[in-house]
């Protein structure tokens, strides 16, 4: 399930997070240090504060490359909250939600992946939380 994070106060989400870390460290032997909010509204200047001291250092969402008129220059950056709190927020390149695993997709991602120039390393786009490691250093 997903929230919309707009209509939750910033307390339950905190505990929202709480409650999903220990659920995955306790039952699949795993810390998520991850947000995955591929369609959501709501995405409060608050955000990258609630989720660095939350512990989650990256967050992925399709939300921004909805839009036609001005779109989102990029698809990997810092997010940065009002106190100075830092994310690394990932757009996923395929800019739309029809999103299939097969070639002429993977041609797609490779060709609009904004960041391509910063980070040349990308080691198979489908791999598991491949955004966390190939810009590592560029971020």
């Amino acid at each position: 399930m997903e929230s919309d994070l707009n209509l939750v106060s910033g307390e339950s989400l905190i505990r929202q997070i709480m409650y999903g870390r220990k659920f995955t460290e306790q039952y699949f032997g795993q810390s998520v240090d991850y947000l995955w909010e591929p369609d959501v509204f709501g995405f409060t200047a608050a955000l990258p504060q609630i989720l660095a001291k939350s512990g989650v250092k990256y967050i992925a969402s399709q939300k921004l490359s909805q839009n036609k008129v001005n779109p989102f220059p990029h698809h990997m950056f810092r997010w940065q909250g009002l106190d100075g709190s830092e994310v690394i927020m990932h757009n996923f390149p395929e800019d739309t939600y029809d999103s299939r695993a097969r070639a002429t997709s993977s041609l797609k991602l490779e060709a609009n992946y904004k960041e391509k120039e910063i980070c040349r390393s990308l080691d198979g786009l489908w791999r598991r939380r491949w955004w966390r490691w190939s810009c590592r250093r560029a971020y």
